[in-house]
């Protein structure tokens, strides 16, 4: 989070640099949401705010001219297609072919250009635009850059919808496994673990709860400085639980399950397979029932392992 953040504030220092050159550089989108695999056009301004005339090249090979940056929210940059490339690779212009433009103050020179014809964006989210301009295409060290501008890129439309079809359907289950008994509730967690069905699993345990149960896990949550941050480390834990039980299920029996009001504990074996070898463990599941009706699982006991 600490790079993104750097990232744009890096990002926004370098716009406000160009701004101070009486020449910007501009990005104009006509949605901020687009579809995977259509186009993406955008306009790209050159703008003169100075009070005396500008004169630049426009190669014949527009990206000679313009071009752009695309990153993911991670930082990573996209990268350009194999056609695009090869096209660049094979295409070369020279002085010659330049058109000299001349802007007179508080006048623009706009180029639309397509930018699913450059880029391989294959994925649905957000990315990241800046864009490029080179005043002399044949001297690459001196260029003038816009900020970053942000789009949005969703599935195809029908693609989409049936992803929210299946979310549907997995939002409902979910609310039906939330309501099952406490055996139940401990037979569902281990049957989600052994076929990594990690939001199932997660969602039979109370994390503020467990966490006491975790040393490590419990002081930092303690500690922590922030609501924000206790967020941080709760979520942090949460992903602890997924990769800490690690040794393969291989099979599991509910022994007993005792209810007492809003608390219940319920005894299981489970067999697990590590490096082709087997061992027992025998847990106790300690659950209590929040205000929805829910059992969830606040503490564990390992009782003997064989």
């Amino acid at each position: 989070m600490k790079k993104i953040i750097a990232f744009f504030i890096f990002s926004m220092v370098i716009g406000s640099l160009y701004g101070l050159s009486d020449v910007k550089v501009e990005l104009q989108f006509f949605t901020q949401t687009y579809r995977l695999n259509d186009p993406i056009p955008v306009m790209v301004n050159v703008v003169n705010t100075s009070k005396e005339k500008f004169q630049f090249d426009v190669s014949s090979l527009i990206y000679e001219t313009f071009f752009f940056e695309v990153k993911t929210p991670k930082n990573e940059d996209i990268v350009i297609n194999d056609l695009f490339q090869i096209e660049m690779k094979n295409n070369y212009s020279s002085s010659e072919d330049y058109r000299k433009i001349t802007l007179n103050s508080g006048e623009s020179f706009s180029k639309t250009i397509d930018i699913n014809q450059w880029y391989q964006v294959k994925d649905s989210g957000y990315y990241f635009i800046k864009g490029v301009f080179y005043p002399n295409p044949d001297d690459k060290s001196k260029k003038l850059e816009s900020v970053y501008y942000k789009i949005l890129v969703k599935p195809p439309l029908m693609i989409e919808s049936d992803l929210i079809k299946e979310e549907q359907a997995k939002t409902a289950k979910l609310n039906q496994v939330k309501l099952l008994p406490p055996y139940e509730v401990v037979a569902d967690m281990i049957d989600a673990k052994m076929k990594k069905d990690w939001d199932r699993f997660l969602i039979h345990i109370d994390a503020e709860r467990l966490i006491n149960s975790f040393d490590n896990y419990a002081l930092e949550y303690k500690n922590a400085k922030s609501g924000q941050y206790a967020l941080e480390v709760l979520e942090r834990f949460r992903q602890y639980l997924t990769v800490y039980w690690q040794d393969i299920v291989e099979s599991y029996s509910i022994n007993k399950s005792t209810i007492e009001g809003d608390k219940a504990q319920v005894e299981c074996d489970i067999r697990y397979l590590l490096r082709n070898v087997s061992y027992d463990a025998r847990y106790t599941f300690i659950l209590y029932k929040n205000h929805n009706g829910e059992w969830l699982v606040e503490d564990y006991i390992v009782h003997m392992v064989k």
